[in-house]
């Protein structure tokens, strides 16, 4: 049973043979903006506020746009997945615009050392990394990691990488 189903149109060219780039049965264009006396804390283009989620087809991510390596960087709300560039050393992520449970992959274009266990400071966040030890990325190499808190203390947790 469904409250709500929207059903898949079916579009049809009569005389001439048509190309549709892209097609959608349901877009949202972007997520609610504040104007004049408005402010909002926690704008979604979607959300689901509780229950599962099932998504029978692939989800297609978005890579965001290129972040130069700074010791503290803040990645951007246009993707999930960041090329990293440059070799300045990595020590804190933002975690502005981000929330426990989120997973962010970064992959590197360069030589940039990913340092383990920085302390936070305000909205940069620690990344713990596994075994403790710092990660020196070289090019073509990614690291995963997951926003989370553990005993009260928030940090960008290690779940993957792959040094190439």
């Amino acid at each position: 049973e469904r409250s709500v189903r929207i059903s898949a149109p079916t579009y049809t060219a009569t005389t001439n043979a048509v190309t549709i780039t892209t097609a959608a049965t349901l877009a949202v264009v972007s997520a609610p903006t504040a104007s004049t006396n408005v402010t909002i804390t926690n704008n979604y283009a979607f959300w689901v506020q509780a229950g599962a989620s099932s998504f029978d087809g692939r989800v297609l991510e978005t890579q965001g746009a290129s972040v130069a390596s700074a010791n503290n960087i803040t990645l951007g709300t246009d993707g999930n997945t960041f090329e990293i560039t440059g070799t300045t050393e990595l020590q804190l992520i933002s975690n502005i615009g981000w929330k426990n449970g989120a997973i962010v992959t970064l992959a590197f274009t360069s030589t940039p050392t990913v340092k383990n266990g920085q302390a936070t400071s305000s909205t940069d966040i620690t990344i713990q990394l596994a075994g403790g030890t710092d990660f020196a990325a070289t090019a073509n190499d990614t690291l995963t990691l997951r926003l989370c808190s553990v005993g009260g203390t928030q940090a960008w947790r290690e779940i993957a990488r792959t040094a190439i």
